[in-house]
């Protein structure tokens, strides 16, 4: 059930139980499920829902303040915990035992690009800025360059260029 059901539930209880409780005196006893309830047991069981009730309203309400406590917190010291990482790292940067002990790794290094992945960034690029022409911006973020099918390498002599040949 939504907080706004549970809510209006628990209204609907508390005007049962202050019925229950004025007119105690003239409220008779019930037989139920072949019991017999006197009205002081109708009251107690009544209230117990209610107080109920009552505490899962305050829990809730506790909850969400602390929720919203946890939230402007972290938006309120984002910045300063990202500058102290930051910091740790560049004064522990080569020591990945230290930087573990606050909880940090060691920055992955970027692996180098093979010689065939420059050479296939280069045709992309190529055929991109080819397909672009000249444009607006928008105009060139719908466009891309094809990829080319395949890209033939041509080495005449070592220690001399190397030429690159682009075949769609």
């Amino acid at each position: 059930m939504s907080s706004d059901v549970k809510t209006a539930q628990l209204r609907v209880d508390t005007e049962l139980l202050e019925g229950l409780v004025k007119n105690e005196s003239v409220f008779p006893t019930l037989l139920m499920n072949s019991k017999t309830v006197a009205p002081a047991d109708s009251i107690a069981v009544v209230q117990r829902r209610v107080d109920a009730g009552n505490a899962f309203v305050q829990a809730r309400a506790a909850y969400l303040a602390a929720a919203q406590a946890n939230r402007e917190a972290q938006a309120e010291t984002k910045a300063f915990v990202t500058t102290l990482r930051t910091a740790i790292g560049v004064a522990y940067g080569d020591s990945p035992a230290t930087l573990a002990q606050y909880g940090l790794a060691q920055p992955k290094k970027r692996t180098p690009l093979t010689v065939e992945q420059k050479i296939v960034a280069v045709a992309r690029r190529a055929s991109t800025r080819a397909v672009r022409k000249t444009m607006g911006p928008r105009a060139k973020a719908k466009l891309k360059g094809a990829t080319p099918t395949s890209v033939t390498i041509e080495v005449t002599t070592p220690g001399a260029e190397t030429a690159v040949k682009v075949v769609k």
